[in-house]
């Protein structure tokens, strides 16, 4: 399985590794990777075509944003550049800063439900809306319930492990307003 679903850090270590990099060489090295990373991405981002925004994606976070339901980003990407991803594809606005999990909190993806979960202002049930088989395990890991949309590379066979597997966020937002009831 490739780096789809992983973190930033994960894949970085993987590289390193595969590099003949000692892994408490890595370790040692992660923080400042991380800051020198979030600091050149702008301008490597800048030279390449936009983002590839999920078909449905901004009416779907804009039906979720009137519903009974909190929204937070969780990606494996590193926080400063999960950001500037959403904001470069215009989605930004739906993505309170200070709230979900990033890659640069934990290099483990099965991790990073709980971190987002501990910053919502209030308790809630967790629902992981992901399109890899990692947004899946990471939502077992957590006891999360799973929504899998196969928007990305991933069909519905991969994706089966989910509680419902739909072909994109809309269908995804109906399945949650349903739960949400």
């Amino acid at each position: 399985m490739g780096p789809a679903g992983r973190t930033d850090q994960e894949i970085a270590r993987l590289v390193l590794r595969g590099a003949g990099v000692p892994d408490d060489r890595v370790t040692a090295g992660l923080g400042e990777w991380m800051a020198r990373a979030a600091e050149v991405y702008p301008g490597i981002d800048a030279a390449h075509p936009g983002p590839r925004v999920a078909s449905g994606a901004a009416e779907a976070l804009a039906r979720v944003a009137a519903a009974p339901v909190s929204v937070a980003l969780l990606t494996g990407n590193l926080e400063p550049i999960a950001h500037a991803k959403m904001g470069r594809a215009g989605l930004g606005e739906h993505f309170a800063r200070g709230r979900g999990a990033f890659g640069s909190d934990h290099e483990r993806r099965d991790a990073l439900v709980p971190i987002a979960v501990a910053r919502e202002p209030a308790p809630l049930p967790a629902v992981v809306v992901g399109d890899t088989p990692r947004d899946i395990a990471c939502a077992r890991a957590a006891g999360a319930r799973c929504v899998a949309v196969t928007t990305g590379s991933y069909g519905p066979s991969d994706l089966a492990g989910a509680d419902v597997v739909v072909p994109g966020l809309l269908a995804a937002v109906d399945v949650l307003e349903t739960w949400a009831g």
